[in-house]
């Protein structure tokens, strides 16, 4: 396993972060129950940060982390971010500019890496 000191990680990080172009909210998923028993599902949201979309990820350069897995795409999310293998994830800005917010749902494990976090997504139908 690679060791980096306080400092390496700190620039891996903010290199990291730079390259994140997207703006994303990231969603907890809580459950309650209605009167009858049926589940209900709501998603707190927190502040818009910046995010990595891949919505083409390429299985050379993300290798093993989500073989044969499927999904849509691809989060990269500032390291410390909380984000759960049952959370929600809407784009508010691509590149810089506003999209209509489309969600997409986390559907893999989530990997904290040295420099971002790492998650597969899966689009949410309306």
């Amino acid at each position: 396993m690679i060791k980096f000191t306080a400092k390496e990680l700190e620039e891996l990080q903010q290199t990291a972060e730079e390259t994140m172009q997207d703006s994303c909210i990231v969603g907890l998923r809580s459950v309650t129950f209605d009167s009858l028993g049926d589940e209900i599902e709501t998603w707190s949201g927190g502040a818009e940060i910046f995010c990595g979309v891949d919505l083409n990820p390429n299985p050379k350069i993300y290798g093993d982390l989500f073989n044969e897995l499927k999904f849509d795409g691809i989060v990269r999310l500032p390291t410390g971010t909380v984000v759960l293998e049952d959370s929600k994830v809407t784009i508010t800005k691509r590149f810089g500019v506003a999209v209509n917010g489309r969600s997409y749902k986390i559907n893999t494990p989530v990997i904290s890496g040295a420099s971002a976090v790492y998650a597969g997504i899966m689009i949410m139908e309306p």
